[in-house]
């Protein structure tokens, strides 16, 4: 499955997942800018709801003025696996509370969580949320095909 194939998926679940539970907001492909004054793209972000005022898209010049609670980068086959973990680690040094790398062409998810170490899962094996999303205690994402 390629990274398209793959967001799509995974924009649906998580929207399915997110209208049934009210408990945040879902933004896809936004630019944020982090603590450290870094400039983040995330193809999903998950900001819970309450947490901070979420401006207006049109309040905006661009981007989100803060580091969401969840973001899933979905590796492409023109990115490099070591960028993106080093922006994953940048992701969690700000903020983040759990971030997925996705690599379709490893079959592999990598999770970062704040302090912790790294965890590594097929996909198609059910990743932990550990709480952080109300409703979800473990997701299974799509097998490659």
């Amino acid at each position: 499955m390629d990274k398209a194939s793959l967001l799509s998926h995974m924009k649906t679940f998580l929207t399915d997942w997110n209208t049934a539970c009210g408990k945040g907001i879902l933004l896809f492909g936004q630019r944020f800018v982090l603590a450290e004054g870094i400039v983040q793209a995330a193809d999903i972000a998950w900001v819970q709801a309450g947490v901070r005022k979420i401006p207006a898209m049109g309040d905006l010049p661009g981007h989100f003025p803060f580091c969401p609670d969840f973001v899933v980068r979905i590796r492409s086959a023109a990115e490099g696996l070591d960028r993106l973990w080093i922006q994953m680690e940048e992701w969690v040094d700000n903020g983040c509370r759990m971030g997925w790398l996705v690599d379709p062409e490893s079959g592999y998810v990598y999770v970062f969580e704040g302090q912790t170490a790294q965890s590594l899962f097929q996909i198609g094996e059910k990743i932990p949320t550990g709480g952080l999303l109300p409703g979800l205690d473990e997701v299974a994402l799509f097998t490659i095909s």
